[in-house]
């Protein structure tokens, strides 16, 4: 055996032969990728709405996030909720966020009824 360090292509096409890293490469794009085309997409229906800068930049704060995702993720992770499961703790939690936020955006006044 030789004690050559691969690099470039070599080196991609090594780590794709485990079938773990293969799985993990296409399911982390499959993740980002809706994403990317959902921003993409919505910045420029808004540029050609002559939508300002201003509020096409503060739209593009719901990236923030995916972005730190790395550190609310084990936070939602670790809470113990008794009565549903950890896909499904997920999804109630997401959802009630993703609603209070849009309740939020539109303006009415969530903070004050509660």
């Amino acid at each position: 055996m030789t004690d050559r360090k691969l690099k470039g292509v070599a080196l991609f096409r090594a780590a794709l032969t485990n079938r773990k890293t293969s799985a993990m490469l296409v399911l982390g794009f499959a993740s980002g990728l809706p994403f990317t085309l959902l921003i993409g997409t919505l910045n420029a229906w808004l540029g050609e709405l002559k939508v300002s800068l201003a509020t096409i930049g503060v739209l593009s704060w719901i990236g923030l996030a995916y972005a730190f995702k790395f550190l609310w993720s084990p936070v939602v992770d670790r809470l113990r909720l008794p009565v549903i499961g950890p896909i499904l703790k997920k999804i109630v939690l997401s959802r009630f966020a993703s609603t209070f936020a849009m309740l939020y955006a539109s303006g009415i006044p969530v903070l004050e009824s509660i």
